[in-house]
């Protein structure tokens, strides 16, 4: 049985300063370059999963996420966060 190939050198560790997470955000806005894929998750943060489903069991995770929009409303943003789930009993 072959062992899976690793993504990154064994040891490979990513703890960028805030100036290189901030380039590695620009390339991706304007080459549509990403660096690490593997690393910075691009996730529907919003969305139904719940956050420990979403890090799996990461320490640190970076994640890119669209912005929500109102429904009737071409200018604001909901910033909301989260959902729920109504459990009757």
């Amino acid at each position: 049985m072959a062992l899976p190939r690793l993504k990154h050198s064994l040891g490979f560790r990513f703890h960028p300063s805030d100036k290189e997470l901030i380039n590695h955000l620009k390339r991706f806005m304007l080459d549509g370059i990403f660096p690490h894929p593997d690393v910075i998750k691009i996730q529907d943060v919003f969305g139904d999963l719940e956050p420990w489903q979403i890090i799996d069991g990461e320490k640190t995770c970076y994640f890119l996420t669209k912005l929500k929009k109102f429904k009737n409303s071409n200018k604001k943003f909901s910033r909301t966060v989260g959902s729920y789930k109504l459990i009757i009993a």
